[in-house]
């Protein structure tokens, strides 16, 4: 028969085996997890793009509107105080208008595609994260698998070379 050290080395690798398995189980259920949390992420930087895109839109929308009242609004007040709307000193002021406006639809333009930019990048990034994130655990569950069988190797050898001893040990001489 074996002796009790050995028996329990036995059992405490049974015991080591069961919670390995379950440890990887749990590993693989926690990056699934982190998976869909990076990817959700993910989309809402691109919706996020996709949102300041529109919303630099709308201010160069809100910017021609405002710039076309202004001139319909000092058209009419040059005409009500008698004002020649022909004359080149309005043309000037009305080609003033319109550059200030140019400029300031580009301005919106670039402060929108820098918005749009950085989240685009971020969701780059994102993406870059999850797949990292994803090559990590395979490599850590690898780690565990070979330390695992490892472990395993070693206790057979000890349980071998108990059996063997008991086994010497019956043998006549």
């Amino acid at each position: 028969m074996c002796d009790i050290a050995t028996a329990f080395t036995a059992i405490s690798t049974g015991v080591s085996m069961m919670g390995f398995f379950q440890q990887q189980k749990y590993d693989r259920r926690e990056e699934m997890y982190r998976q869909q949390a990076l990817e959700m992420q993910r989309r809402q930087q691109e919706e996020n793009a996709k949102q300041a895109m529109l919303a630099a839109q709308q201010r160069i929308n809100d910017r021609k509107r405002q710039a076309l009242q202004n001139a319909k609004t000092n058209k009419a007040s040059f005409a009500a105080s008698g004002v020649n709307l022909d004359s080149p000193s309005f043309g000037a002021f009305f080609k003033s208008s319109k550059k200030t406006v140019k400029q300031d639809i580009s301005r919106i333009q670039i402060n929108g595609l820098t918005d749009v930019v950085n989240y685009q990048s971020e969701a780059r990034q994102t993406g870059l994260a999850k797949e990292a994130s994803l090559a990590g655990a395979k490599s850590r569950s690898t780690a565990a698998k070979y330390g695992a069988i490892g472990t395993a190797i070693g206790t057979a050898g000890t349980l071998a070379q108990a059996g063997y001893d008991f086994y010497k040990d019956r043998q006549p001489n």
